[in-house]
C-alpha cells in the first residue's frame, strides 16, 4: 500500500494541516510510509489504483483453496512450505497453527490464494494436495470477495468481543520447517495445559510474493523489510481478567519470537511495526540505519513527542 500512495493529507502536533507527498515534504512523505503514527494524524489519503480487467491475469478472479491438516500432517506440510522457496508472484498463502475445536487437536488452517486460471493454479498447489489434508475447500471468488471467503470465513472470527489479546511478531526471509514444527508443538502444549487461551490463540504466517516490493528501492521509504519472505503474528486471546493464561501466553509468545527470530534469515530480530508486541528494540522494528533520518523528523514534526503510543521514535538518535 505504501508503494503506491501519492499524496496525504496530513495534521502536524503544532496543528498545521498539510498536503504530503514526493513533491511536498518529500522527506515527512518519506517517514510515514513506514513510521507515520510517529508524526501526525492521516485524515486523507490519495491511492494509485490499477484497473482490473478482463485482460488481467485471472481477469479479476482468483483461485482459492482453504485447507485443514491434522497434527500429523504437520511436519510434512512445513517441510513442503520450506521446500517451495520464494513463491510465483501470484501466489499467497496464509498459514495457521491453532486449535480445532471440532476435533479437539492442534492443527493447521492454510489459504492459499493463486490469481490466474485455475488450472495453473492447482497445478502450483499440487504438492498440497498430495499430502492429503483433512478439508480442501476449493473455490473462485472475485477479488472483491477475497477476505470474506479465505479460511472458511475466519476474518469474521478474529473479530470476537470480550477478549483480551496480546501479538508477538518476526520477519523472515526463509521457512524452516524444523522451527515451525517445534512451535506447533509448543502450541498443542499451550492448548493442552491452558484451555482457557484455545478460543483465539494462534500462530499465523503470511508470506506473500516480494518481487513488487523488492523492485523499490530500499531508501524509498521508512519501511525497512522488503526482501521479507513472510511475516509472523502470533495472537493470544484470553477472556479478560484470566492473568494465568495472560501470564502463559506472555511467557510464550516471547520464547516463539526468539525461536523464529534464530532461523529467520536476519541477523536479529526483525519487527513488522503493525504487529509489533512493543517490548522490541527500536532497532528491531525500523532498522539502525534509518533511524537517525527518522529522529531527525522526529524532532521537526514532534519535539514535544505528542504522537509517542505506538513504538515512538526519539528526537535524537543514537
Amino acid at each position: 500500500m505504501i508503494d503506491a500512495l501519492e499524496s496525504v493529507r496530513f495534521v502536524a502536533a503544532n496543528g498545521s494541516v498539510l498536503t504530503v507527498s514526493k513533491n511536498s515534504y518529500p522527506e515527512l512523505f518519506w517517514g510515514i510510509r513506514g513510521a507515520g503514527a510517529n508524526f501526525g494524524i492521516i485524515t486523507e489519503a490519495t491511492y494509485d489504483l490499477h484497473k482490473v480487467s478482463n485482460d488481467t491475469k485471472g481477469g479479476g478472479q482468483g483461485l482459492t483453496v482453504d485447507y485443514i491438516f491434522p497434527a500429523e500432517k504437520s511436519l510434512p506440510y512445513f517441510q513442503a512450505l520450506q521446500n517451495m522457496g520464494t513463491l510465483p508472484a501470484n501466489l499467497a498463502v496464509i498459514t495457521l497453527v491453532l486449535y480445532n475445536e471440532t476435533t479437539g487437536e492442534t492443527a493447521i488452517m492454510a489459504n492459499w490464494m493463486y490469481f490466474g486460471p485455475e488450472d495453473e493454479g492447482l497445478k502450483v498447489m499440487a504438492p498440497i494436495f498430495d499430502l492429503e489434508p483433512l478439508v480442501a475447500s476449493v473455490n473462485v471468488v472475485p477479488w472483491t470477495e477475497l477476505l470474506y471467503s479465505q479460511g472458511f470465513g475466519i476474518n469474521s472470527a478474529l473479530c470476537q468481543g470480550n477478549l483480551a489479546r496480546e501479538t508477538y511478531t518476526a520477519q523472515i526471509k526463509k521457512v524452516t520447517a524444523s522451527t515451525w514444527q517445534a512451535a506447533f508443538e509448543k502450541m498443542a502444549a499451550f492448548y493442552e495445559a491452558y484451555p482457557g487461551g484455545r478460543a483465539l490463540s494462534y500462530l499465523e504466517l503470511e508470506t506473500f510474493p516480494n518481487e513488487a516490493a523488492m523492485a523499490v528501492p530500499d531508501g524509498e521509504t521508512a519501511y525497512p523489510w522488503r526482501d521479507a519472505l513472510g511475516t509472523l503474528g502470533f495472537q493470544f486471546g484470553w477472556i479478560e481478567g484470566d492473568t494465568v493464561v495472560s501470564n502463559a501466553a506472555a511467557k510464550l509468545g516471547a520464547e516463539l519470537r526468539d525461536d523464529f527470530t534464530e532461523t529467520s534469515g536476519y541477523p536479529g530480530l526483525a519487527a513488522y511495526v503493525n504487529y509489533a508486541h512493543g517490548d522490541e528494540p527500536l532497532v528491531s522494528i525500523y532498522r539502525a540505519d534509518k533511524l537517525p533520518r527518522l529522529a531527525t523528523l522526529k524532532k521537526t514534526w514532534d519535539p514535544s513527542n505528542v504522537f509517542a503510543y505506538h513504538l515512538a521514535i526519539p528526537t535524537v538518535y543514537p
